[in-house]
């Protein structure tokens, strides 16, 4: 059984997206519905920055700053938490939000969207180039959710929750444009829907299995080779992080679940740790 600890007691809605900042010893993520993004660090020192709106996801900056997602756009903050360049709007319909994003090898910020209502291929995958140059990437999404890029930076693994499975892309990082598409792997109804993804110092993908109860470990020709069983249901991205990178931070969330699923599950909303046995990389940053 793996062993899971607290990192951060909480009972948010909707945690997402994990990223842990070398620099200062730091593990950020965000409270979607809240709009906060949290930092903690190894000591417990704990912080919270106001979006000011919903949040999909927020990563790190080459200067030591932040680029955040919320609902009317992106906004980049200095490394003391002020505004330091021009927010870059998005004109997103009234029933479409940012949902997860990452960086790229390169330094771009790549962020999807998806519906509020569930409705099916509402959403869209963005590439945002350190100069504020937006490029549509994929249309006709459902919920956009994990990506992460294999360690040559050639492949872009991809998660459209609205379908049961994990994508591959070819990737030129050079461009950031996609090429080819394949399946790396489909999942039954009983395993649960995949969310947030990583890759591990191995190449090796991470994935939180939403209403899965679990996070796999999954090789690059689409192998499940571990089952890391969570304490709550709804798992949705693992981020390495400590001064070693060997610590799995899980963010989690109770978002759709009635008062006896809530109080049968008292973590769900919170950040957990674990230590897995494997190690992870220094996360990518966007590079404007």
């Amino acid at each position: 059984m793996t062993e899971w600890e607290i990192a951060f007691r909480d009972d948010a809605e909707l945690l997402e997206r994990p990223v842990w900042d070398d620099r200062t010893g730091t593990v950020i993520w965000v409270d979607c519905n809240a709009g906060l993004v949290h930092g903690l660090d190894m000591a417990g020192g704990h912080t919270v920055t106001t979006a000011g709106r919903r949040v999909g996801a927020a990563a790190l900056r080459d200067n030591g700053g932040m680029v955040v997602a919320r609902d009317d756009g992106l906004i980049f903050l200095g490394p003391g938490g002020t505004p330091d360049r021009d927010e870059i709007p998005f004109s997103l319909a009234p029933n479409v939000r940012f949902n997860d994003g990452a960086c790229d090898p390169a330094g771009r910020f790549v962020i999807g969207t998806c519906s509020t209502d569930g409705s099916r291929g509402q959403g869209a995958l963005y590439s945002v180039a350190p100069d504020g140059t937006v490029t549509e990437l994929l249309s006709d999404v459902t919920e956009s959710n994990g990506l992460a890029w294999s360690l040559d930076g050639r492949t872009m693994y991809y998660i459209d929750t609205g379908e049961p499975k994990i994508l591959r892309f070819s990737y030129d990082p050079a461009t950031g444009t996609l090429g080819d598409m394949g399946v790396l792997i489909g999942f039954s109804e009983g395993e649960g829907i995949a969310d947030g993804l990583i890759v591990d110092a191995e190449g090796v993908l991470w994935a939180a299995m939403w209403e899965g109860s679990s996070v796999y470990r999954i090789s690059t020709g689409g192998t499940i080779l571990q089952r890391l069983a969570t304490p709550v249901s709804r798992p949705t991205c693992p981020a390495f992080g400590g001064p070693a990178l060997d610590r799995l931070y899980l963010t989690t969330a109770w978002e759709g679940m009635d008062a006896a699923g809530r109080a049968a599950e008292p973590l769900a909303g919170s950040l957990l740790v674990t230590v897995p046995g494997s190690t992870g990389l220094p996360a990518f940053r966007f590079a404007g």
